[in-house]
């Protein structure tokens, strides 16, 4: 029996997609859970037998799927991880959305069985991300992932060794949460929650003579999120401005930890949509929820930029 205690998760940027490279550093994976799985779909034959009995089954496609649950915390595999759903890399600090596709050979091990106990998934893409700043709880997050191959096997695939896990502290949405910008201007109401979601639109592509795609295809980024918060004099006009008229503004704000490391979310063209502010019962408050979806900004030249500074 096997203890999820002891699951170990570690991953490698592939230099050609869907082939684990033969050298250098895996990195170790912080999580709070995974469902990394490979699931046969099959089919079965229409030749028709006297006896009633099904004549043969055999598998059509494989999917390599799964996600990549966390609380997050600066560095490490978050930055690479973080350019894999913004498909692009890191210039100085500065992560924009583009279009240069990275893949990854993610190994899983179970470290308390002593055969065939590790499973290595290659070609896997970020088909998306989500992170969760909710009031009283850690800063949660998951990457969705998709990819071609995966191979049981006996031995690790690490050949030159492997970077442990990063030691800094996971952030949080209470203190942590230092800065919050709405329509370029401090927000100073009272914010319950933010969500921020990717959604690469992966497709993969079959063929004839393999079971797995041979690529996952990204189409367009769709980033959006949501807001909850207070209804006051200033979060009102959401409804009766931002959405009933569906004016463009933009969302900011930081995640910084006590060390001083952070990242920056700047989304500087949303539109948002919502209900308007009701009352829901007695002894209860207002709230208003505003869902964004952030679109293209001529003057940064992204929908999203994600900036870190590190101390």
């Amino acid at each position: 029996m096997s203890s999820s205690n002891l699951v170990s998760v570690i991953l490698i940027e592939e230099a050609t997609y869907d082939t684990t490279p033969a050298t250098g550093n895996w990195d170790t994976v912080r999580l709070t859970s995974e469902s990394l799985s490979a699931t046969p779909s099959v089919n079965s034959s229409n030749e028709i037998r006297s006896d009633r009995m099904l004549a043969d089954q055999f598998i059509v496609s494989t999917a390599s799927e799964g996600s990549l649950d966390f609380e997050l915390s600066y560095g490490g595999v978050f930055d690479m991880l973080f350019e894999g759903a913004m498909y692009n890399n890191w210039s100085t600090n500065v992560l924009t959305v583009g279009t240069t596709e990275i893949s990854y050979s993610i190994e899983k091990q179970f470290t308390d069985l002593t055969a065939n106990h590790y499973i290595v998934f290659s070609g896997m893409r970020v088909g998306g991300m989500a992170l969760n700043f909710t009031y009283g709880e850690p800063v949660s997050g998951s990457f969705t992932m998709a990819g071609a191959s995966v191979t049981p096997a006996s031995a690790t695939q690490v050949v030159t060794g492997v970077t442990a896990a990063t030691t800094t502290d996971v952030m949080n949405a209470v203190s942590d949460l230092t800065t919050i910008n709405i329509a370029g201007t401090a927000f100073g109401g009272c914010i319950q929650s933010i969500s921020l979601n990717i959604n690469n639109n992966l497709r993969p592509s079959t063929c004839i003579g393999s079971d797995t795609p041979g690529d996952q295809i990204a189409g367009t980024a769709e980033i959006t999120g949501s807001i909850e918060a207070y209804l006051t004099d200033t979060t009102v006009q959401w409804y009766t401005s931002q959405i009933l008229n569906q004016t463009a503004f933009d969302i900011q704000f930081t995640v910084e930890d006590a060390a001083g490391n952070s990242y920056d979310f700047d989304l500087p063209n949303c539109r948002i949509s919502g209900s308007a502010p009701n009352a829901q019962g007695i002894n209860t408050d207002v709230m208003i929820s505003a869902e964004f979806t952030a679109l293209y900004d001529s003057g940064s030249g992204s929908s999203l930029t994600i900036t870190r500074v590190a101390v």
